[in-house]
């Protein structure tokens, strides 16, 4: 049984047993008893028992670790190396080995094989030619994005030096092998956490499709180099105009691997930084004449939103004179002057909050001023009134004299007048006794 090879021989070797007249009792029971089945290329399956089985695994082992083998050379090598160092394997052969991966696992599972190292080992390559299939698989398809656009390279580049933009398949090339391609040699990174490292290695540098993919690049970016550099010579170095068509440019010949030395390259760098200095000047001067412009809209602004609020406190303030002069204290009201006053606050306060006029503008400090007025205009009022009450107020205690003295007189007056025709007849007695007694006076002198 151990010296086995294929699965006709087997089946009829087996055949031929169970058909034998020498085959003993016992082994027939053996045979018959057998639970193991062996799965063979042709999908046949046969009873085995132990020491076929056995046979079975260890062919099965081999088969698995030789699968996906180009190269001789390597068949020595484990098959976790294989995958990671060869250079020269595509797509189509690697989805060939996923499936004769997956296929063989299970005749060891039958075998008895759950748990033998290669088949712990397998699965682990099964997750690495899945990583690197889908990285070829992408490189691929960035390649023939890349060249279907890269055959309309007249037109392009026509587009773009007139102002249009670089297709995204033509541009971030260089970004885009930095993260499919490993730094370095992928067999030599640290697999101590398998998952990480299978999550994040990447081709060889020196893959075949790597190497393909580039040299594709190198040609096209001498292309866009030489007839991009003839494209800005023809357009007049120097003309700030054209700043973006020679960046795009440059970063556009750059992404596809092509070195700052190499002449074309170097002459359109140093026609984009050349530009690039007029551009930056125009542009701050462009910059400095919008600022100028927002400026001066800003102080317009500002002058007639301020002019407004002046003009109404004005108003206010002529109406409120206009009345204190005219009218006179009876047609003073207060409070009308400091409701003015607030009402001139307001429209400051507005002006400056909302409409953003700063609040050091001459009008609007005129505007307090003239808010100020209003309620020196108040102050007046008040001290107008005042002392038209205080005048008024004097002049009804002058009355109430004046009535006072005009009624103590009348009264006076009344009580005058019967007492003086009482007085008439006795002032004629006194006077003729007077006379008598002047007479007789006169008479006792000469006596």
């Amino acid at each position: 049984l151990h010296q086995l090879e294929s699965a006709d021989y087997y089946r009829k070797f087996c055949s031929s047993f169970r058909k034998a007249e020498f085959c003993t009792e016992r082994d027939s029971k053996v045979l018959a008893k057998s639970q193991s089945a062996c799965q063979f290329r042709d999908n046949t399956r046969v009873k085995l028992c132990g020491a076929a089985r056995a046979a079975a695994l260890l062919g099965d082992l081999k088969s698995i670790r030789r699968v996906g083998l180009q190269d001789e050379s390597l068949a020595e090598m484990p098959l976790q190396e294989r995958i990671l160092r060869d250079l020269r394997d595509s797509p189509e052969h690697l989805k060939t080995m996923l499936q004769e991966l997956e296929d063989g696992q299970n005749p060891i599972v039958e075998h008895g094989g759950a748990r033998n190292v290669t088949l712990l080992v397998t699965n682990r390559c099964t997750v690495l030619a899945r990583r690197k299939l889908r990285l070829l698989l992408e490189l691929n398809q960035r390649e023939d994005e890349f060249m279907q656009f890269d055959k309309q390279r007249d037109a392009l580049l026509q587009r773009v030096a007139q102002g249009g933009c670089m297709p995204a398949q033509l541009c971030n090339i260089h970004k885009f092998l930095a993260r499919r391609v490993h730094n370095g040699n992928p067999w030599d990174g640290e697999r101590t956490d398998f998952d990480a490292f299978a999550a994040s290695f990447g081709l060889p540098v020196a893959h075949s499709h790597v190497d393909r993919f580039r040299c594709k690049l190198e040609e096209a970016g001498l292309w866009w180099a030489n007839h991009g550099l003839q494209a800005l010579q023809e357009s007049g170095a120097g003309q700030s105009s054209d700043y973006a068509f020679a960046e795009k440019l440059a970063n556009a010949v750059a992404d596809m691997g092509i070195a700052p030395s190499v002449q074309p390259m170097a002459e359109i760098m140093r026609i984009a930084q050349q530009r690039k200095r007029l551009w930056e000047i125009e542009e701050l001067a462009r910059k400095k004449r919008e600022l100028l412009a927002r400026q001066e809209e800003t102080r317009k602004q500002n002058e007639r939103t301020a002019g407004w609020v002046l003009k109404e406190a004005r108003q206010m303030l002529e109406t409120i004179q206009a009345k204190t002069e005219k009218g006179g204290p009876g047609s003073m009201v207060l409070g009308e002057a400091e409701e003015a006053a607030a009402k001139v606050d307001k429209m400051i306060s507005s002006a400056i909050t909302i409409q953003d006029c700063p609040a050091g503008h001459p009008l609007i400090r005129l505007a307090a001023q003239v808010a100020l007025s209003c309620r020196e205009e108040e102050v007046t009022r008040k001290r107008l009134l005042a002392a038209e009450k205080r005048r008024q107020e004097r002049a009804a205690r002058d009355r109430q004299e004046k009535a006072k003295q005009a009624a103590a007189a009348a009264a006076a007056a009344a009580a005058a007048s019967p007492e003086q025709e009482l007085a008439a007849p006795l002032s004629d007695e006194e006077g003729e006794g007077s006379s008598v007694s002047d007479s007789s006076a006169s008479g006792e002198r000469e006596r």
